[in-house]
């Protein structure tokens, strides 16, 4: 059986995110917990780590997307964005180990550091290439095909890296969560190579690839960030992406303490529960990306936000058992549904020679939606500690708010987008 070359390239574009996810999972499962519990290093510095992230994140992603879109080089940065991960990873892994003292940590956490960082840089260079591996009619369906990709990447990391977590594989031994990064570094390293060899270009540069500046690339970042307004569906989607999108990660990052405190979920549990929501969210990935291939993304978009209020609405009132079950299966398929959606949407409205730098805007967009949905659940979960477990519930019940808010920007980029149909 033959494959044409496009489907190659999703296969490839594809694999890329597998093995992200593989070592991106369990960098978030192990690190935290080794350097925490295992070093004794405060919470402060090991979050003060994401808040280094964010900031260089906000001074770079879009400018080095734009000098992505005027060199026209997206797998090159694809792969520069890839050799640093894979050293930092195996460099926590290699001084976790051998070494110990301040020295060692402290390279830790900086490899930690450079480790997100360049994952979420060659998202952006990754997610502008659904526009070159896809035709139009096909970017749900696509774009969930590298969702689903991620998502079962995340389960086969989880089960591959545990055998050496647990010291049951003789090279890695004593057992123990710092087991968990050289190989992650190396499987990692394995499958990127294989899908950035075979990852083409999506269009031949010429000899006289065109030559950018630093300064150039954050002028014409300023100027495209001040015109913004001239572009109102993208203006109020990303509006819209930064209040659902705020609410939906704060819930994610809280869903723990929640099922601990007020379900009273064991862990076993909660790592089945955990693992179903995968497994869901891949298979609400494809499903709801070629749901918005036929009906459109807007429409897809505007109905999964919908859903997200009535199922964490019903998440309120369950207690345990199957209903949990059903309810985290349709979270699951939200989960997946949303990102596969919200990337095909952007895809369509943004300029086709400014995607990397779009996406800048895109992913900087996500890392803001750190600020107000963990400051309001938190301002909650403090100040009505008197409540005991009802306080998380009202915590909950107020993303619900943030997503219902979000509705109003998506109707005011929904009615942008009809009046550009009619235009047309």
């Amino acid at each position: 059986m033959h494959t044409n070359p496009q489907s190659r390239q999703i296969f490839w574009w594809s694999l890329f995110d597998f093995a992200n996810s593989i070592l991106i999972i369990n960098l978030g499962l192990y690190f935290s917990q080794w350097i925490v519990v295992e070093q004794g290093v405060s919470e402060f510095w090991y979050n003060f780590v994401d808040v280094a992230v964010t900031i260089l994140l906000l001074l770079t992603l879009p400018a080095l997307g734009a000098i992505s879109d005027i060199i026209n080089k997206k797998v090159l940065f694809l792969r520069l964005t890839a050799i640093p991960i894979f050293i930092f990873t195996f460099l926590i892994g290699f001084c976790g180990q051998i070494f110990s003292g301040f020295s060692p940590i402290l390279i830790t956490l900086l490899s930690a550091l450079f480790i997100i960082y360049f994952y979420q840089l060659s998202l952006i260079f990754y997610h502008a290439m659904l526009g070159d591996i896809a035709k139009r009619e096909r970017y749900g369906t696509v774009s969930g095909i590298g969702l689903a990709a991620g998502w079962i990447g995340a389960i086969v990391g989880l089960i591959i890296i545990l055998p050496f977590v647990r010291g049951d594989v003789p090279f890695f031994q004593p057992a123990g969560r710092i087991q968990a990064f050289i190989p992650s570094a190396l499987i990692f390293a394995v499958l990127i190579g294989i899908s950035l060899t075979f990852l083409k270009e999506p269009q031949k540069v010429s000899s006289s690839t065109n030559k950018v500046s630093i300064r150039q690339a954050y002028t014409k970042v300023w100027d495209d960030i001040k015109n913004l307004r001239e572009n109102p569906e993208i203006f109020y989607f990303l509006i819209a992406y930064w209040l659902f999108i705020d609410a939906i990660l704060t819930i994610q990052d809280n869903s723990p303490l929640y099922l601990e405190i007020v379900l009273n979920i064991p862990d076993q549990k909660k790592v089945l529960l955990g693992s179903l929501l995968l497994i869901m969210a891949a298979f609400g990935a494809l499903i709801v990306g070629k749901v918005g291939d036929k009906v459109g993304y807007a429409k897809s978009l505007t109905a999964i936000v919908c859903g997200w209020i009535i199922v964490l609405t019903l998440f309120l009132f369950v207690k345990r058992g199957w209903s949990l079950l059903l309810i985290g299966s349709l979270l699951g398929i939200l989960f997946g549904g949303t990102w596969t959606i919200t990337r095909a949407l952007y895809m369509v409205i943004i300029p086709a020679a400014q995607r990397a730098e779009y996406f800048g805007f895109y992913g900087c967009t996500e890392r803001f939606a750190s600020i107000i949905g963990p400051l309001v659940w938190g301002a909650f979960v403090v100040g009505l500690k008197d409540f005991g477990p009802l306080r998380y519930k009202v915590a909950v019940a107020s993303m619900i708010v943030l997503i219902m808010i979000s509705l109003v920007f998506l109707r005011k980029m929904h009615l942008y987008l009809r009046k550009e149909v009619k235009s047309n």
